[in-house]
């Protein structure tokens, strides 16, 4: 896919991403839209959103991330108690949102 393109999709796709977690936590932010680039080829987050948890080394906060089914995070939270992440948490996977398993990717 062509650089343009793949941004275009990405950004719109790390949106609603956005959209989602704000209905939850309002301070919600898009994050990355485009997957690692590999060989000359651009391509946009995947579709799927998956809810994961980043947590401070000290463990005493987390951010939590919609990304991709490769761990991409399209949009995530300021940091939050940790506590408070976890319940969030809860709460997105008991709306059908699947909690994300692996490493997530986000800018920080």
């Amino acid at each position: 896919m062509k650089y343009f393109e793949a941004v275009r999709v990405g950004s719109e796709r790390a949106e609603k991403a956005r959209r989602l977690l704000a209905e939850f936590i309002p301070s919600a932010k898009a994050a990355i839209f485009l997957k690692e680039h590999k060989g000359g080829e651009f391509e946009p987050v995947d579709e799927a959103n998956f809810i994961g948890i980043l947590k401070s080394p000290d463990g005493r906060y987390a951010m939590l991330a919609i990304c991709d089914s490769e761990g991409n995070a399209k949009a995530l939270t300021y940091w939050l108690e940790a506590r408070e992440a976890e319940e969030v948490h809860r709460k997105i996977v008991g709306k059908g949102v699947p909690a994300y398993k692996g490493t997530i990717r986000a800018p920080l």
